[in-house]
């Protein structure tokens, strides 16, 4: 009788502990499945100079340019993007989100909320990336040698001069991204003439690992 008890209080302890383990595990399980997953980490350094390196092969080494001549602090477009500026030049109505969505019809609003704050302030272009034609940074001092004080006209002269075929004068801004790093945005264009240039909204997309121009938005034109 004695055995008979002992093993079935042995049966209700196992049959108890199992059950307690099967909770706990299932519960566990629940914990994890809930549980946030860490974000991947993105060098927005790295992420940048792959998208400054699509948008120079894509959109300015075309036609014989063998020389990209690239101002080496980022610049937005303030006509667009700061609202002082904008309420000046015409009814200022809308906000510069709705502007850029219906121009570029499939860019996130993260995206260009990300651009806007991003180029709040100016910083140095680094790019190391191996573009398709050879590029130099130049700065204030060396553009400030070139277009001296009233000779914009002789300037371009000594540009095409120092710089043989290049496209002109281009400059970027920072680059905006979505919350997942497969969508970018910046502000491009280029200035080859005191009626010679033009300037856009750009939108790439991360196809297959590489950048992708898909929409430009053109904002101006001289």
């Amino acid at each position: 009788m004695m055995k008979v008890a002992l093993r079935l209080s042995v049966f209700l302890l196992c049959a108890f502990l199992g059950t307690v383990s099967a909770w706990f595990n299932r519960s566990l399980r629940q914990v994890q499945l809930s549980r946030p997953r860490a974000a991947v980490a993105v060098n927005i350094s790295e992420e940048s100079e792959a998208v400054y390196q699509s948008v120079l092969d894509q959109k300015f080494s075309q036609d014989g340019v063998r020389m990209l001549v690239i101002q080496d602090v980022t610049t937005g477009c303030p006509a667009y993007e700061d609202p002082e500026i904008r309420s000046k030049i015409g009814p200022d109505t809308k906000s510069f989100v709705q502007i850029v969505s219906e121009g570029m019809r499939t860019a996130e609003t993260s995206t260009i909320e990300n651009y806007l704050e991003s180029n709040k302030s100016s910083e140095r272009i680094a790019i190391h990336a191996n573009v398709g034609s050879k590029y130099v940074l130049v700065g204030e001092k060396d553009l400030a040698a070139v277009f001296r004080k009233g000779e914009i006209d002789r300037g371009w002269t000594r540009f095409s001069a120092k710089y043989p075929n290049s496209s002109g004068l281009i400059f970027l801004s920072k680059v905006g991204f979505n919350t997942d790093h497969t969508q970018a945005m910046l502000y491009a264009g280029r200035q080859c003439g005191g009626l010679c240039g033009s300037g856009s909204y750009l939108l790439l997309n991360k196809r297959n690992g590489k950048w992708v121009v898909e929409q430009d938005m053109g904002l101006w034109v001289s």
